[in-house]
């Protein structure tokens, strides 16, 4: 094997991420209540696996990410509510579905099987992810002692 200097090929990579929020302080119905949302989208070309033994030269990954946020809080006298929830969606798509085989300066050495792509078997997966987390607390001050409340959910 003789030593070679190459320019990297297949490893563009483009990302976007836009975040908007607003809300209100101080109102008669909050101290505070804020809502928001966020956006990210990734498109990766892959130039090798997890470690840098063998190129490939087609092998792509997309993923996109929304993110809608919001915080309510208020006290009144001696109660104070505060509470924060956020739902996430993401979405990840992997494609690896060529026959074509790769040497480091990026030109096509041979082609595997029909049912082959670059890192095993020809594949195109799709992982869809969505979670909620709420968290509602209150707490109460009784002369100097303070009485709390506090329930987080997570699906």
């Amino acid at each position: 094997m003789v030593p070679a200097t190459v320019e990297r090929f297949h490893d563009a990579t483009d990302s976007k991420f836009i975040e908007v929020a607003g809300g209100v302080r101080n109102t008669k119905w909050a101290d505070l209540f804020e809502i928001g949302y966020a956006y990210f989208d990734l498109e990766k070309e892959n130039q090798h696996g997890f470690t840098i033994s063998t190129p490939v030269g087609e092998v792509v990954n997309f993923e996109n990410f929304h993110n809608i946020h919001s915080r309510f809080k208020k006290r009144v006298a001696n109660l104070e509510l505060d509470f924060f929830g956020v739902f996430n969606r993401k979405t990840t798509v992997f494609v690896d579905t060529t026959r074509n085989r790769y040497d480091w300066f990026g030109d096509i050495i041979s082609q595997g099987s029909n049912t082959s792509g670059e890192f095993g078997s020809k594949t195109w997966v799709i992982f869809d992810f969505n979670n909620f987390v709420g968290r509602f607390n209150a707490s109460y001050n009784l002369g100097g002692v303070k009485v709390t409340l506090n329930h987080t959910v997570y699906k």
